[in-house]
């Protein structure tokens, strides 16, 4: 607590980057999710529907590349003593990755890979999560009762306020953390559970931003982008099966290899969650190197199997560097 209340000192004071100048042989790799050209673009959108708007991506980016050298996501664990690295990454196959990312990336001269659902690519379906966001901002209710009951066992309130300044942004992040852990049959089952008692239908598609099409990743490789996979479902591996876990791995292998024409190295396990038996499937499946969202950074030596991720705050540069240096430190 005292380290992240005196973040601003040191950052003014320049006492992270002296600090990552003496230490070597370490890569910080970066998540990200969807870039958007301003910020009235996540007007409406809940948690993490919102994009990172492009000029704060950028300062980002070019904040890094005063303290780091890029490289390619699945280079972060070789062997290197000199000058720490940083990787961007991107999960779930935004276009705004490449329209909006891209074209940043490329005159900067970094490299990225991004993480691609093969059955959603180029699809309007919907992410659960995205079906959770539209039955909110729709439905006529002003609580949403019977919570506890929709998803047990998970320590939730009986009812929900919707009414309200944030209200249901608030809704969605506490369901949404009941619904992450369960294997995706029971996420649909809860879900159809929710648009009863939201008094609104289940929408299964109508995208308000696109998902990036498998000819659209072919051509990104002319801005230095890398497709790696991220299962068939964006399912978590962490409360699936074996047979379940193999069909997610190794589909989304064949898939995205068929369609590019080049066999993906890199997997992201969905919300990071992973677990042996996913571990297994992935090294089984031939991937050299695989992320969770855990925070920490890669060193030589590093499991390639549960390589560590750091999501940036979006708005002031005192907290990149106190989240890149608490990475740092993680043994």
């Amino acid at each position: 607590m005292l380290s992240k209340l005196t973040s601003p000192l040191l950052h003014l004071a320049g006492s992270y980057e002296r600090a990552w100048r003496r230490s070597t042989g370490w890569s910080l790799v970066l998540c990200y999710h969807r870039v958007v050209a301003n910020p009235r673009d996540n007007d409406g959108l809940f948690n993490v529907e919102r994009g990172v708007p492009a000029e704060r991506f950028a300062l980002q980016i070019q904040h890094l590349l005063r303290h780091f050298t890029p490289v390619a996501a699945d280079r972060v664990a070789d062997a290197d003593a000199g000058r720490p690295r940083f990787a961007v990454t991107f999960d779930d196959g935004y276009l705004d990755n490449l329209t909006i990312a891209a074209p940043i990336l490329h005159r900067l001269g970094v490299p990225a890979t991004i993480f691609t659902v093969s059955d959603r690519v180029g699809t309007d379906q919907l992410f659960w999560w995205e079906q959770l966001a539209e039955m909110l901002r729709r439905s006529p209710r002003q609580t949403l009762d019977g919570v506890d009951r929709i998803l047990p066992g998970s320590e939730l309130p009986a009812r929900l306020q919707l009414i309200g300044p944030g209200a249901r942004e608030r809704a969605h992040e506490v369901i949404s953390a009941g619904l992450l852990p369960l294997p995706q049959a029971m996420v649909d089952e809860r879900l159809r559970a929710i648009a009863v008692a939201l008094e609104t239908d289940l929408p299964a598609n109508g995208r308000r931003f696109p998902l990036a099409d498998w000819a659209q990743l072919r051509s990104a490789r002319d801005l230095g982008i890398t497709v790696g996979a991220h299962s068939r479902s964006h399912a978590n591996l962490a409360a699936a099966d074996e047979a379940a876990i193999a069909d997610e791995v190794d589909g989304s292998l064949a898939a995205t290899t068929a369609a590019l024409g080049d066999r993906p190295m890199a997997f992201a396990y969905p919300y990071g969650a992973n677990g042996p038996a996913a571990r297994r499937a992935v090294q089984r499946a031939g991937f050299t190197a695989a992320f969770t969202t855990e925070p920490g950074v890669a060193r030589a030596g590093s499991d390639p199997g549960a390589l560590p991720r750091v999501q940036l705050n979006r708005r002031w540069p005192f907290a990149w560097n106190y989240q890149i240096d608490r990475a740092r430190r993680v043994a």
